[in-house]
């Protein structure tokens, strides 16, 4: 529970500038399913980052802090998951891979209140059309009311690489 703390703490710090109060979120990752510490603290970087490039930079599909916030609003259990892949399909396939890792790490992707989704590739390897398959795959899994706020960026030096990281929260 103290690292899944200064995960939030963490998490808060990088992506504002001065404190910022949100209802404090306990990141439910079941210690029994973590395999070391390293894998913790990938996931707590990939996530930081996916959320920093959501409100820092400009995306085709622009988020803020005010929609990180609402995601995080009321929020007792916050859940992590990331993928990547490459090639044909790759958007789906890095989705399906995010949701497993939700799972994996103890997190429930069809209970969660909110979700924040983040797609990012290439310009030459992403298209809105691949992003809508991608956020529909995360939808199929979630309830129906839940709350899906998604936003997508674009970055060439991925390559032919697409990554989907999820911020779950219930």
């Amino acid at each position: 529970e103290a690292a899944s703390n200064k995960g939030i703490l963490l998490l808060v710090m990088l992506i504002g500038a001065e404190p910022v109060e949100l209802d404090v979120a306990t990141l439910s990752i079941s210690s029994e399913k973590i395999v070391d510490e390293n894998e913790f603290c990938e996931n707590m970087f990939r996530v930081v980052k996916a959320i920093e490039e959501l409100i820092s930079y400009p995306c085709l599909i622009n988020l803020d802090f005010a929609d990180v916030s609402a995601i995080f609003a009321n929020s007792k259990n916050v859940s992590l998951g990331y993928g990547e892949r490459k090639g044909e399909n790759s958007a789906c396939l890095a989705s399906q891979d995010a949701l497993e890792m939700v799972t994996r790490l103890g997190g429930e992707v069809d209970n969660a209140k909110a979700i924040l989704m983040n797609v990012t590739g290439s310009e030459e390897c992403i298209s809105m059309y691949e992003i809508q398959e991608s956020a529909e795959t995360v939808h199929d899994k979630a309830d129906e009311n839940c709350n899906i706020i998604w936003g997508a960026g674009i970055d060439n030096s991925m390559g032919d690489t697409v990554r989907v990281t999820l911020v779950t929260c219930s």
